[in-house]
C-alpha cells in the first residue's frame, strides 16, 4: 500500500469508526451493508496500533448493537468478510492493549464452539 493510500485508508477507517459510534441500529446496518466491515478488515492488516484500537472498538460496538436481535446480522457479516479470522491473527500481536481488546471481543461475542467451527471450515 503506498503512503497516499495508507493515509486515505487511515482517514476512512477513522471516519467509519466515528460514524459507527454515532449510528443507531438501522444506520449501523446501512454502514455494514455498504462495506464498513470490508474496510475495517483491510485496514487491520496495517498493524498501526492506534487505528487498530479505533477499529476494534467500533467492531465491538457494532457487534453489541447486533446482539440485541435474535439473528445477529452484524456478527454474521463480520464473519463473512473475514473479521473473525483477522481477530484470530491479532491474538499474536505484541501490543497488550490490542491483544486485550481482541480477547474481549472474542469472549463477549463468540463461543469456543463458534471459533472452533470457524477455524475448521
Amino acid at each position: 500500500m503506498c503512503i497516499r493510500d495508507r493515509y486515505m485508508g487511515r482517514e476512512a477507517a477513522w471516519a467509519l469508526s466515528n460514524a459507527c459510534f454515532e449510528a443507531n441500529f438501522e444506520e449501523l446496518l446501512v454502514l455494514v451493508g455498504e462495506g464498513m466491515f470490508d474496510a475495517f478488515v483491510l485496514m487491520m492488516s496495517e498493524r498501526d496500533c492506534e487505528i487498530l484500537m479505533q477499529i476494534l472498538e467500533a467492531v465491538d460496538k457494532a457487534l453489541d448493537a447486533g446482539a440485541f436481535k435474535k439473528e445477529n446480522e452484524v456478527a454474521r457479516e463480520w464473519e463473512k468478510v473475514g473479521g473473525v479470522t483477522k481477530l484470530g491473527e491479532l491474538q499474536l500481536t505484541k501490543n497488550s492493549e490490542v491483544y486485550n481488546l481482541v480477547i474481549k471481543i472474542l469472549e463477549k461475542h463468540y463461543t469456543s464452539d463458534d471459533l472452533f467451527s470457524h477455524n475448521t471450515s
